[in-house]
C-alpha cells in the first residue's frame, strides 16, 4: 500500500487443499436392544438385547477451495530483507467429496437383526476460517511463512490447522 513507508499490503492468496483419511476399528460387545412397544420409544420394556462384534472401514476423500484476502506488516531488516505479521479471513468452498463407509459383522447372534450405524453424511457447505501468520521475503520475490487457521470446517470435520508455506512474486 502507498502509505506509512510501504508496510503495509493486502494479499489474496486462493488454494486448494485436498484431505485424505481412511479409519478402521474393530468394535466388540455392542449392545443393541430390542423394545416392547410402549406409548414412546423410552418407555417400554426390554424384549432381547443382540451383542454386536464388528469392523468399521471408512474412507475420505475432500477436494476443497480456500478463498483467504487479509493484510501483511512488514518489517525491514534491510533493502533486500523483511520479515512480516499477516492476518486474514477467508471463505472454504468444498468441491469434490468422496465418503465410503462400510461395516462388516463378524461373531454375531445368528437371531439378530443386522446392525445400522447412524448417517453420518456430508454437508457441502460454504464456511468461513480465520488465520494469523508470521515469515520472511527475500528480494521481494521469495517468501516463506507459517500460518494458523484458529478454527477450519470441512464437512463433518472441524478443528485448527498449521501450515508453512514457499512463494514466489509473480507481480
Amino acid at each position: 500500500m502507498p502509505f506509512n513507508n510501504d508496510n503495509w499490503s493486502i494479499h489474496v492468496s486462493p488454494n486448494l487443499q485436498i484431505y485424505n483419511n481412511t479409519y478402521s476399528k474393530t468394535h466388540y460387545s455392542v449392545y443393541n436392544d430390542k423394545y416392547e412397544a410402549g406409548w414412546a420409544p423410552s418407555t417400554g420394556t426390554i424384549v432381547r438385547s443382540y451383542s454386536y462384534d464388528f469392523e468399521v472401514y471408512t474412507e475420505s476423500q475432500y477436494y476443497f477451495l480456500e478463498l483467504p484476502i487479509g493484510a501483511r506488516r512488514y518489517f525491514f531488516i534491510s533493502p533486500d530483507s523483511r520479515i512480516f505479521i499477516e492476518g486474514s479471513f477467508g471463505v472454504i468452498v468444498p468441491l469434490k467429496v468422496t465418503d465410503r463407509i462400510e461395516l462388516n459383522q463378524i461373531n454375531t447372534d445368528p437371531k439378530a437383526p443386522p446392525y445400522m450405524l447412524d448417517g453420518n453424511e456430508f454437508n457441502p457447505i460454504i464456511t468461513s476460517t480465520t488465520k494469523f501468520g508470521a515469515g520472511y521475503t527475500f528480494q521481494n520475490k521469495f517468501s516463506i511463512s507459517a500460518q494458523y487457521s484458529l478454527y477450519k470446517r470441512i464437512s463433518n470435520i472441524h478443528g485448527n490447522s498449521f501450515s508453512i508455506m514457499l512463494g514466489y512474486r509473480l507481480f
